[in-house]
């Protein structure tokens, strides 16, 4: 009975401090999910943050990590931009760094550490979408002779980007962008997943709104 009242504080003590190892751990886990996501979106987007830039493009992308975000045990300050550290061509790095501040549930760590650590987490994609800057810039061709080819008929609507967004939403991005046909989807049974793809046409092109569909590919 001695020696179980001595040990019995240090062992309740040893697993309070394990039980927050685990939450700090999870907490990491969860962040530098979040940091992933919204570095693979960046990377899609790196237009978003130049001149014009696209506020609505940030604001999915503020969007999209909060959402993941929803399950961490720690709190989120504001979302930061993600940095181009060697500009926004084709193949350059887009990062993204996040912080949150971990509240610590053992009494004892907590007097030591004042309470709350800071965890951080950071992810770095390569820009899937632009110019590579390393090709040279030639004359361009001249243009043959002949026709011009004719305008397609109707409205023109600009295709919107899928890229980065879920499956479920692209029938009514599809329908708010003006487009009357439908947007065939091509994911795996179940789920709401992240489309990875899409074709024919890409995020920004012009095509007639009553005759052309596309294509949306996720996983």
């Amino acid at each position: 009975m001695v020696e179980l009242a001595i040990i019995l504080p240090v062992l309740v003590l040893l697993l309070l401090v394990a039980l927050d190892l685990g939450r700090v751990f999870f907490g990491w886990v969860g962040l530098a999910n979040a940091t992933r996501i919204g570095a693979s979106y960046a990377a899609s987007h790196p237009a978003a943050w130049g001149a014009p830039g696209s506020a609505v493009e940030r604001a999915h992308y503020e969007a999209q990590i909060l959402a993941d975000a929803n399950a961490l045990n720690c709190t989120l300050p504001a979302i930061p931009a993600p940095a181009f550290p060697q500009g926004t061509d084709l193949g350059d790095p887009a990062s993204v760094t996040l912080s949150c501040q971990f509240a610590l549930l053992t009494p004892f760590v907590a007097d030591i550490l004042g309470g709350t650590i800071t965890i951080r987490a950071e992810s770095v994609f390569p820009i899937r979408a632009g110019i590579a800057g390393t090709v040279p810039v030639g004359t361009a061709p001249p243009t043959p002779a002949g026709s011009p080819s004719p305008s397609p008929s109707g409205t023109l609507c600009e295709i919107p980007s899928f890229v980065g967004t879920r499956v479920n939403d692209a029938q009514t991005t599809w329908a708010a962008a003006g487009f009357t046909t439908t947007a065939s989807i091509s994911r795996p049974p179940n789920g709401n997943y992240t489309i990875t793809n899409q074709g024919p046409g890409v995020g920004g092109q012009m095509a007639d709104c009553d005759t052309t569909s596309v294509t949306v590919y996720g996983q």
